[in-house]
């Protein structure tokens, strides 16, 4: 009830970030398994072989998606089969849970993510609830720009809940993999005793373009000045024997 009080002041803050929805996945069935094991139920699993990137709020799409495969367990009779989905359809990601429940009537489909609302049941099929889950799940998607949608042939023939949201944008992460480095083609001389030190500079250099020259001490540097060409120098004030500022005054009287 907290967070129904929350959403409807719109006071819940949502951390939106790029991920991977298959990822949540498993996370999610584990959040039920107990559940589903202690009423020897059937989950059949089709969930999509790549990624399907999304940006938006892991927690609250992960308690989303359990929301709904808590109910596909509590509506399905023992040894009962559910199935979950994920994949990607144009421009949006879906997550599907169908069930074998006693399923939905067509006049409560459009009531049935209203707030405190509860499908009528049968007299011998009795399920806790207060009838906010459904009210949840609706919020947490609608705040990610989607829609989560109930389907059901009616009584006694299951029901079927799909939330598709945006993907996110694979043209950006393409395009981050394949832009060219900052500094490609800069050459660089790095000068510094310490090897720990040296390496890990060496490899951010690297990422950010730089081709780099690695040397422990300014005297090895002095032996090659006149073959060496670079861009930038990144020396080591302290070093052994020559210092680095004696190095300093030595390249730029070249």
């Amino acid at each position: 009830l907290l967070d129904v009080s929350r959403l409807t002041k719109n006071r819940i803050e949502f951390d939106f970030v790029t991920h991977d929805l298959n990822q949540s996945i498993q996370d999610v069935v584990n959040s039920i398994r107990s559940q589903i094991a202690k009423k020897h139920q059937n989950l059949h699993l089709d969930v999509s072989p790549g990624p399907l990137l999304v940006k938006g709020d892991v927690t609250r799409l992960k308690q989303a998606m359990a929301n709904l495969l808590d109910n596909a367990s509590k509506y399905t009779p023992d040894e009962g089969d559910i199935w979950l989905a994920t994949g990607r359809q144009n421009d949006h990601v879906y997550f599907s849970i169908r069930d074998a429940g006693f399923g939905i009537a067509q006049s409560a489909l459009e009531s049935i993510f209203g707030l405190f609302y509860q499908v009528r049941q049968p007299s011998q099929r009795k399920t806790s609830g207060i009838g906010v889950g459904l009210f949840l799940v609706d919020q947490i998607v609608r705040a990610h720009q989607g829609k989560v949608v109930a389907e059901s042939g009616g009584l006694d023939h299951g029901s079927c809940f799909t939330i598709r949201i945006p993907a996110a944008s694979v043209l950006a992460v393409e395009s981050a993999k394949t832009m060219a480095p900052e500094f490609a083609g800069r050459h660089v001389i790095l000068v510094e005793d310490n090897s720990d030190s040296r390496q890990s500079l060496a490899k951010l250099l690297k990422k950010r373009g730089f081709q780099v020259k690695e040397f422990a001490d300014a005297e090895s540097v002095s032996g090659q000045l006149a073959q060496l060409a670079f861009d930038v120098g990144i020396i080591d004030v302290g070093l052994p024997g020559k210092s680095g500022l004696e190095l300093a005054r030595d390249i730029r009287q070249i």
